[in-house]
């Protein structure tokens, strides 16, 4: 099993798109890193700090998913 990798928007959102409004960049750029193989789940904190995960198939981004509740950031 291949540990997910979580990221989190951290602003300032006047000069930067959020992770939400970026997805299809952000998914983009993980996969040309090498930061997002294939079975890899995506997970970010959104500006107000609320897990949600970002779908992959095919690497590209493929849409949203809430994200599990056991993740908690502080």
């Amino acid at each position: 099993m291949i540990a997910p990798l979580i990221i989190q928007d951290m602003g300032p959102w006047d000069e930067f798109l959020t992770v939400t409004n970026g997805a299809e960049d952000v998914v983009e750029e993980l996969v040309k890193m090498g930061r997002l193989p294939a079975g890899r789940r995506l997970y970010y904190y959104d500006s107000e700090m609320i897990l949600d995960e970002l779908m992959v198939k095919d690497g590209k981004f493929a849409g949203f998913k809430p994200g599990p509740k056991t993740l908690k950031h502080d």
